[in-house]
């Protein structure tokens, strides 16, 4: 009884901290991080007692995540440890290697397949809620959830919007009312995107669209796939262009292309912004890489290197006040060089290969769905990485950590319990976690 209990108490644990850790994330971002850090450090001292033994993909997914975390620390070190490396560790790089620890947890005490699809659900509506609200108190604002940043708030509205798609497998299970709330789910995802304004995440969406289509119409023929498709990427830019925020962002794209393609020099001068300040960033970034190839400048160091490059070379006056070269791989090749970027690479193909692994046609629908959704929060980082740096920042590091480490934790503890994942005795009679889950 004793045991039952507590394992209750868990699983009530884990079930509210997921669903308040990514509910929060687009409301009260401070709020999710201290949630997520204090539900990391109880997953430690929950590991430390029972002592599990780990698996093949556990270890996979620490493994990367630590040579990640390792990287930025050799190039802060290596670079005669720049003023804020230190900061930029602790306080947002080691936000990601929280997750080991809570996927342990959630791969020993993992909610209600349900809940899990609850968790990502209600967070999708929160994102579509705000974004609504911000569009109906001031249309020229973009939605930026709790950090006001429309990039940050788009990327996590692409992912969400990917899992919202896949969503529709469970909710139907409740009839009539299940449907509506995937109808909804799916609306409010979707405006989350529109009106974050950020051009990267429009595109991002069709990407991950696209490969939730793909995935979701397995007994489509090709033909018939790409007709639905085309479909989606004609129809959501014709219906999204009448509304004010997509328009402007739209033809301020068009005129700085035209002003960058043109071949009067005023013309190039006259309204050069978004699209010329990060063909700079770029330039610039790869300059400063190519005087610090191993290692990089340093996390933390972007500023002041950049300053120091435009001080000599010239450039925007913007470009200062850049915190990341808004290409997260450029940005890890000028930070951390190419150890870092060895490391990156590491880490989004290790994660990919894990969660790919999964969508073999002989497992259960359930698990492949799980997979799948978390292939779309790494597709989503991979592309919106070429127009922004998800990885650099916290908000979009916890969701990424979190979101893997909630969904594999699903997945590693269907494999021990569900039909068609067998786990042997002897394991399972090792790890107490799994003990008190069976009693």
């Amino acid at each position: 009884m004793a045991e039952r209990s507590i394992n209750r108490r868990l699983l009530a644990l884990t079930s509210v901290s997921g669903l308040g850790i990514l509910a929060s994330l687009v409301l009260y971002w401070e709020v999710s991080r201290a949630w997520f850090v204090i539900l990391a450090l109880f997953a430690i001292g929950y590991l430390v007692r029972n002592r599990p033994r780990l698996g093949r993909d556990e270890w996979l997914f620490c493994g990367s995540v630590l040579i990640f975390f390792v990287a930025a620390l050799v190039s802060h070190l290596a670079n005669a440890s720049p003023a804020r490396g230190p900061q930029v560790l602790l306080e947002t790089y080691l936000l990601l290697v929280f997750a080991i620890p809570l996927l342990f947890l959630y791969a020993r005490v993992a909610p209600d397949l349900k809940i899990i699809w609850v968790m990502f659900v209600a967070a999708a509506m929160a994102a579509g809620m705000m974004s609504i609200v911000g569009e109906v108190i001031d249309y020229q604002n973009r939605a930026g959830g709790s950090t006001g940043q429309a990039v940050l708030f788009g990327t996590m509205a692409v992912a969400l919007s990917g899992v919202a798609m896949l969503s529709y497998r469970v909710l139907r299970a409740y009839n009539s009312w299940g449907r509506a709330i995937f109808v909804i789910t799916l609306l409010l995802s979707l405006s989350a995107v529109i009106l974050s304004g950020s051009r990267g995440a429009w595109i991002g969406f069709f990407a991950v669209a696209t490969l939730m289509a793909t995935y979701l119409l397995d007994r489509y023929s090709l033909w018939q796939k790409s007709i639905v498709i085309l479909i989606v990427i004609i129809a959501v830019p014709l219906m999204s262009y009448q509304l004010p925020l997509v328009k402007k962002r739209v033809t301020l794209a068009v005129e700085e292309i035209a002003q960058l393609t043109a071949e009067d020099p005023q013309a190039k001068r006259t309204r050069s912004k978004s699209i010329a300040l990060r063909l700079h960033l770029w330039r610039s970034s790869i300059d400063i890489f190519g005087d610090n190839i191993v290692f990089g400048v340093g996390p933390g160091n972007f500023k002041p290197a950049m300053k120091q490059y435009l001080a000599e070379k010239g450039g925007p006056k913007r470009m200062p006040r850049m915190k990341h070269a808004h290409n997260q791989y450029l940005n890890t090749l000028m930070t951390k060089g190419l150890v870092g970027m060895a490391a990156l690479l590491l880490m989004l193909a290790v994660h990919l290969y894990i969660f790919v692994g999964y969508l073999k046609p002989g497992n259960p629908r359930e698990v492949r769905d799980l997979a799948m959704a978390a292939c779309g929060v790494i597709t989503t980082f991979i592309v919106l990485g070429l127009t922004s740096a998800p990885l650099e920042r916290k908000i979009t590091l916890v969701f990424y950590g979190f979101s893997l480490a909630l969904l594999l934790g699903q997945i590693l503890f269907l494999k021990r319990h569900a039909g068609g994942f067998k786990l042997n005795s002897d394991a399972r009679a090792s790890d107490p976690g799994i003990a008190a889950s069976d009693a």
